[in-house]
Parts: structure tokens; C-alpha cells; sequence
């Protein structure tokens, strides 16, 4: 008795010597790159949920496998360890606030009003929930690589060369006036809260930025 093999529709690569079937669907590059683009995104929120549920000292690779419904195998094949994850974070955080800083820094307003709207862009994000999370994840990942660490240092020192340029453009270019309207900046973001309304906070901000830059 013959066996009977279903018909061939497909054909070898003579130069590699692969073979392929015209009925097995391929995968184009732009659908790998799609699935990957997903998967990096669904791991990232899922991180960013257990992060701020728990912590991220608290939480573990196998954690957010289990969170996003991977193997952990499977997880590195999008990230080798928890801080790389924070590392994407932190650069879509930054991405779109570094964007709008220039924005602000090109308008065609005084240079003045430039810079009271660049305190209140900055000091409105640097209050968010959003951003104390993730400066919380940043510090409590105490493994993270040397590259990485250097590269969320470069990432905020990119954020604040539209205030330098703001600077420039009101006649300063002294970077410890820089250094201070960027702490000022810092430590009004830290005490926005109940008590401390962020209006009122970026009023008694502005006017102290603005004394430095005359100064």
C-alpha cells in the first residue's frame, strides 16, 4: 500500500538550501517589529504598575513576567534586567518634556516670559505622580549598569539646554545661575502637595527664578 503525501506547493532556496511552503504564512520584518513593539510596551506598563503597587526594590523579573503573562525566558528576550526597563521608562518620560521645553524655548515671546513659562512646564511634570514614581524606580535600582546611570545623568542635563537658551537670550550665560534655577526648580516640585498648591508654588517660583536671571 503507497502512502499518499499531500501535494507540494512550495520550493527551495538553491542557494541556501532552505525550503519553504506558499501555504505557511510568513512574517514580514515590519510585524516582527510591531510584535516586538508591543511586547516591550506591555512589559513596560506592567512593570510600571507592580512598581507602584509594591515598589521597585520590591519587584522582580519573574514578578512582571508573571504580571504582563510571559515566561521569564521570554522577558529577556525584550529586556535583561529590571533596570534596562526603567532605563525605557525614564526616555518616554523625558522624550516628550524635552520637546516641549524647546518649543518654549523657540517661541518669539520676551525671553522673560519664555523663561516663566519654561519653570511652570518643568515644575508642572516634576510635581506629577508619574514622574516621583519613576524618580523613585531610578533610585531604587541599585544595580543599574554605569551606561544607563550616564545616560539618565545626559538625558536631564539635555532637558535644561533650553533653559540655557533662554538664558543666553536674557544675556546670561553663567551656568551657576543655571544650576540654581534648575534646583529651584527641583525643590518647588518636592513641596507641591496638599498643603502647597502647585499654583501657589509656581508663583512664589517664577519670581524667585526671575530675580536670579536679572541679577
Amino acid at each position: 500500500m503507497s502512502t499518499r503525501w499531500p501535494a507540494w506547493t512550495g520550493g527551495t532556496n538553491c542557494a541556501t538550501g532552505s525550503w519553504w511552503r506558499s501555504d505557511v504564512p510568513r512574517i514580514s520584518g515590519d510585524s516582527i517589529a510591531e510584535h516586538v513593539a508591543r511586547q516591550e510596551e506591555a512589559v513596560v506598563q506592567a512593570a510600571i504598575r507592580l512598581f507602584t503597587e509594591r515598589g521597585a526594590a520590591q519587584v522582580t523579573m519573574a514578578d512582571i513576567a508573571t504580571e504582563v503573562g510571559l515566561a521569564r525566558n521570554s522577558l529577556y528576550r525584550y529586556f535583561p534586567d529590571k533596570s534596562h526597563i526603567v532605563a525605557t521608562w525614564f526616555r518616554r518620560e523625558m522624550g516628550p518634556l524635552k520637546e516641549a521645553g524647546e518649543t518654549v524655548a523657540a517661541g518669539e515671546g520676551r525671553a522673560v516670559d519664555r523663561l516663566a513659562d519654561w519653570v511652570v512646564l518643568h515644575l508642572g511634570y516634576l510635581s506629577t505622580p508619574e514622574h516621583r514614581r519613576m524618580l523613585q524606580a531610578v533610585t531604587a535600582t541599585d544595580v543599574m549598569p554605569a551606561p544607563l546611570r550616564r545616560e539618565i545623568a545626559d538625558g536631564h542635563e539635555q532637558l535644561y539646554q533650553s533653559l540655557v537658551q533662554i538664558l543666553a537670550d536674557l544675556g546670561t550665560t553663567s551656568e551657576l545661575v543655571t544650576r540654581l534655577i534648575v534646583s529651584m526648580v527641583r525643590t518647588g516640585a518636592d513641596m507641591v502637595g496638599d498643603t502647597h498648591p502647585l499654583d501657589s508654588v509656581a508663583g512664589d517660583v517664577v519670581r524667585a527664578v526671575l530675580a536670579v536671571a536679572r541679577s
